[in-house]
This record gives C-alpha cells, sequence and structure tokens, in this order.
C-alpha cells in the first residue's frame, strides 16, 4: 500500500483470528483496534493476525514503513515482508 498524500493517513489494516469478539479495551492505531498497551504480548490473547502496515512503528520492530507481517499475540511481527507494488503493465 502506498499513501497518496506521504506522512498522513492511518497504520493500515489487519485481518485477524481470535477467539473473542471482544477488543473494546483495545486501542485504536498503531495497536490495530487488537490490543492496548498493557496486554500487548500476553500469550493468553490468543491473536493471529496478518497486518498490511503502512507506518513504521520502532517499538514493534517494523522493518519499514509499507509491510505485511504475521503477529501471534503482538504486534512485534514472527516474520514480515516489504509490500511490492504492481502495476497493471507487470512491473514492480
Amino acid at each position: 500500500m502506498v499513501a497518496q498524500v506521504p506522512n498522513i493517513g492511518g497504520n493500515g489494516m489487519a485481518f485477524v483470528i481470535s477467539p473473542s469478539m471482544d477488543f473494546s479495551r483495545a486501542a485504536p492505531g498503531q495497536y490495530f483496534g487488537l490490543f492496548n498497551i498493557s496486554n500487548i504480548g500476553w500469550s493468553i490473547n490468543h491473536i493471529l493476525a496478518v497486518e498490511l502496515d503502512i507506518a513504521q512503528n520502532p517499538e514493534f520492530n517494523d522493518i519499514d514503513g509499507n509491510h505485511v507481517g504475521i503477529d501471534v499475540n503482538s504486534l512485534k511481527s514472527n516474520d514480515s515482508a516489504t509490500a511490492a507494488n504492481f502495476s497493471d503493465k507487470g512491473r514492480i
């Protein structure tokens, strides 16, 4: 994903698998509405997320500001890769 206006916008989005639908204590923004500052990283979260992140957050060890990450119970990705952008002409 590439922001149309650099340095303005959200943090991206995440596809989530969770045993609960209650995210009432989760924080928006860099926490994607999944965690908050006190529960991030807990093994009892039982959350798997694939994040499409368009902001680099040093506290989560993000590799850059345009990546895909696989997250387990945290936003410190277990694995991540820089996202590529393709044009209609098949070029990156």
